[in-house]
């Protein structure tokens, strides 16, 4: 019982002070049960308070003040809540009554009233977009948050939920009866964000990404896996790039992504690959595993078969993709993270600067290969790349290697080692960086001539 005067005590304060429409008015009372609309909350309250003035009216019609005084609080209800049940009753007991107040909510400014227009505007925003699901933000004004903040320190109400949650839910709600589409938490498609002032709202409707897996072989060689800006002018266009701003005509990129751009009419794309392979060498074989993140997809039930098909056809002779499937925007991080938990096999060919005689190389080759398998490489950020990324020493494996010999210049090695590892300065030494290298173990300059990926596999 204390409870519930507790709720029609503090009703009756809100009602006498305040002018609120229903969805504020039941959000006070939020968190006191479930299974009920904040308008439905707001209809039992006052439905409630609507029987007791009733019943009192009727008791208190001999007394003319005690009658009056209770007719000012139907009246209250009637007019600051504009509830009909009221207005009714109110003319009922005085037929001359009409309604004059300026009904204005004192915390939404009448926002909760304009939820059809909002949700039209929506409708015509997202019109252009295929999605199965999305999800609701709202951002309100600070002072607004604070408004209601000092309303319910005031009369000490702890039993309310925030407007911003109370409108995402209304929106979502009439969204759903619309468009026959659920509300997603975790992964919405669609991204809907309502921004409220204090006389205006705005509204952003974004797709989220839409991101396929598959693997990818690169059948040439001088060509990066993605595009590089031209190193003097950085992407800008000069007479040496040939106003193009490219460092190199195409990439791995740039072969693939027009048909998964145009399918899913996509602003633009995202490359994202397990690693990546020098420009001058071929990855064949399992291929390696790649991830396109296409931004602001209008289109998301693309045809991968058929994109496969495209893209094959167009650049058979120098990118192949395969085994294509839809993934979560969350498998990026995992395919980032995947490098050094990857074994990579390579095909070298090694260019000897001085003549290696069949029984030489034959000699070496046990010792080389114990030193080689039995410890960890020390890899110092190679020269080449050390502008570009941290000067730092890193321990690397290699796990399985073999050598041919092809003539008193040339052997080739079949090397499988750790992800992450610089498989030309494993050969070269890069000038003392790497340690042991096969150029210290077979006591002459080598240098990589051909390099193949030819297996990336997951450890």
């Amino acid at each position: 019982m204390e409870t519930q005067y507790s709720i029609f005590n503090t009703a009756k304060r809100i009602i006498s002070d305040y002018t609120l429409c229903a969805e504020c008015f039941g959000r006070q009372f939020a968190l006191l049960g479930t299974g009920l609309s904040n308008q439905e909350r707001a209809n039992s309250i006052l439905t409630t308070l609507l029987l007791e003035y009733n019943d009192l009216l009727n008791e208190s019609q001999g007394n003319k003040d005690l009658f009056m005084k209770n007719l000012e609080k139907l009246q209250e209800i009637a007019s600051k809540m504009n509830f009909k049940p009221a207005i009714l009753l109110m003319k009922k007991f005085q037929p001359e009554w009409q309604d004059s107040t300026d009904k204005v909510c004192y915390l939404c400014n009448n926002f909760f009233q304009r939820v059809n227009s909002l949700v039209t505007t929506i409708i015509n925003n997202a019109k252009d977009y295929e999605f199965e699901n999305y999800l609701v933000g709202t951002s309100i004004n600070a002072k607004i948050v604070d408004k209601e903040d000092e309303f319910r320190a005031k009369l000490e109400i702890n039993t309310g939920e925030s407007m911003k949650k109370n409108f995402n839910r209304v929106v979502g709600k009439k969204l759903e009866v619309i468009w026959g589409k659920f509300v997603e938490f975790k992964q919405p498609q669609l991204n809907i964000q309502i921004s409220i002032d204090r006389d205006r709202y705005k509204v952003q409707v974004t797709s989220n990404p839409l991101c396929v897996k598959g693997r990818y072989r690169k059948l040439i060689r001088g060509i990066p896996q993605t595009h590089w800006p031209h190193k003097k002018c950085r992407g800008k266009g000069c007479e040496e790039c040939y106003f193009t701003g490219k460092q190199y005509p195409t990439s791995v990129e740039e072969l693939i992504s027009p048909e998964f751009l145009q399918s899913s009419r996509s602003d633009q794309s995202v490359f994202h690959g397990a690693g990546r392979e020098d420009i001058d060498a071929r990855c064949i074989g399992p291929g390696r595993p790649f991830i396109i993140e296409l931004k602001e997809p209008r289109i998301r039930s693309i045809d991968l078969h058929r994109i496969q098909k495209e893209v094959n056809k167009k650049n058979g002779d120098k990118v192949e993709i395969f085994d294509l499937v839809f993934v979560p925007r969350s498998e990026i991080k995992n395919l980032k993270q995947s490098g050094e938990a990857t074994a990579k096999t390579y095909y070298v060919l090694i260019k000897s600067e001085t003549k290696l005689t069949k029984r030489d190389f034959k000699c070496k080759l046990a010792s080389i290969k114990k030193k080689i398998l039995e410890n960890p490489i020390l890899q110092r950020t190679p020269l080449r790349v050390v502008h570009r990324r941290a000067d730092l020493t890193r321990k690397r494996m290699v796990y399985d290697i073999e050598f041919k010999w092809k003539n008193r210049y040339y052997f080739s090695s079949r090397i499988k080692a750790m992800g992450g590892t610089y498989i030309k300065e494993l050969i070269s030494g890069d000038e003392g960086r790497t340690k042991p290298s096969l150029s210290e173990l077979f006591g002459r300059n080598l240098r990589c001539a051909e390099l193949d990926i030819v297996n990336i596999e997951y450890r």
